[in-house]
C-alpha cells in the first residue's frame, strides 16, 4: 500500500491517503474517513501535525509488516 499525506484545510492536520484506494468523485478518502479534495497536494511524509487516527493506523500497519518480515 502506497501511503501519501495530505493537509486538510478543515482541521489543519495531515491525513494518510492510499492513492490506489476507491475514492468518491473529486475527493480522497483518508484512512480515518476524512475527505480531502483532489486539489490537495500529497506528500511522501507529513510535516507538522498529523491526524491521530491516521497516524495510529499507519503505526499498526508498520508493526504488522515488521512481524511478517521476521
Amino acid at each position: 500500500m502506497t501511503v501519501r499525506w495530505g493537509l486538510s484545510v478543515l482541521d489543519w492536520t495531515h491525513h494518510a491517503i492510499d492513492e490506489r484506494a476507491d475514492h468518491p468523485n473529486g475527493c480522497y478518502r483518508a484512512s480515518c474517513g476524512h475527505l480531502l479534495m483532489f486539489v490537495v497536494p500529497l506528500e511522501d511524509a507529513p510535516y507538522g501535525k498529523t491526524c491521530e487516527d491516521c497516524a495510529a493506523e499507519q503505526y499498526d500497519i508498520a508493526i504488522e509488516d515488521l512481524g511478517r518480515s521476521q
